[in-house]
């Protein structure tokens, strides 16, 4: 998988989490609330397990325009690089 599309995923879960959560809020189905809640904690989960530089495995923080290098190793990144197992 690569960065650009664990990017997409994590935004993905997140919002996708937010508008569930909000909309079992406003119809008062609590069970929704907790299936967003559990999709944001899910988001937070992959966030800060697998946005890693594929070079050093360092977590590369928050999403940042314009980020090219890894800021622990140096390393380039390139977003659109298959990371992990070849099919």
């Amino acid at each position: 998988m690569s960065l650009n599309q664990k990017r997409i995923l994590i935004i993905a879960m997140l919002a996708g989490g937010m508008f569930v959560g909000i909309a079992g809020a406003l119809a008062e189905t609590y069970w929704l609330v907790v299936v967003g809640a559990a999709l944001m904690v899910g988001s937070l989960l992959f966030f800060l397990s697998k946005w890693a530089c594929p070079h050093c495995g360092w977590h590369l923080g928050r999403f940042r325009s314009g980020m090219d290098y890894c800021p622990h190793c140096g390393e380039r990144l390139d977003f659109n690089e298959r990371i992990g197992r070849k099919s």
